[in-house]
């Protein structure tokens, strides 16, 4: 029985997603294996730029990705013993981390909180994201986020500027057209949640 390490079997799940979810409308945003007990859980997320991720879509792709999991005749099973198979959408503010997130989510607005100051943007901004490449990342159209007034300061994880604030955004602070940023100056980058359409998160099947 040749058993196929972590990496190799990851890239082989997501290979057999993409050719399902493209036919669908939808990029392969990762994949995941975990452990939970003596159970695993497969977990593929899914993203489209033009339309939110739906259950019926995720229902879509669980069943057919589990028929090709699935081992035929004598063929060795590509997640071997008993596993979760879910398919769900990569969250609103879901935080970026791998090359393939930056690549899925080019185009999209994100919150940068820097470990430094950076220009006149401060430590905690937006802007679209355009590339990440040789461990620098490009963006545009970029704007500080300014602090929150009273008791509750800082921008924050869930922080929502009031109206005055984010008039005020716009017009006291030019921002800045265009950015090179090194990755290593980031310590967290994240998708903003106006900017991305609706989604939902399907459990999407148990293969024995």
């Amino acid at each position: 029985m040749i058993r196929r390490n972590p990496e190799e079997l990851i890239l082989e799940v997501t290979g057999l997603a993409e050719k399902i979810a493209a036919p669908l409308g939808f990029q392969v945003v990762d994949v995941r294996l975990t452990q939970q007990g003596r159970r695993k859980s497969l977990e593929v997320t899914i993203f489209s730029h033009t339309k939110p991720v739906g259950l019926s879509d995720c229902e879509t792709l669980s069943r057919q990705l589990g028929e090709l999991l699935e081992p035929q005749d004598s063929q060795t099973p590509i997640i071997e013993g008993p596993y979760v198979l879910e398919v769900q959408s990569p969250g609103i503010e879901r935080e970026l981390k791998t090359a393939r997130e930056f690549l899925v989510f080019a185009g999209h607005k994100v919150f940068i909180r820097s470990k430094d100051k950076v220009q006149d943007l401060g430590t905690e901004f937006t802007g679209t994201l355009e590339a990440l490449h040789d461990g620098k990342l490009h963006l545009k159209n970029l704007k500080p986020v300014l602090a929150k007034s009273g008791p509750h300061k800082g921008a924050g994880h869930n922080a929502k500027p009031s109206k005055k604030t984010a008039e005020l955004q716009k017009s006291a602070f030019p921002g800045c057209a265009q950015l090179t940023l090194e990755l290593k100056r980031i310590a967290l980058i994240r998708l903003q949640p106006e900017d991305m359409p609706k989604m939902h998160i399907a459990d999407a099947g148990d293969a024995e």
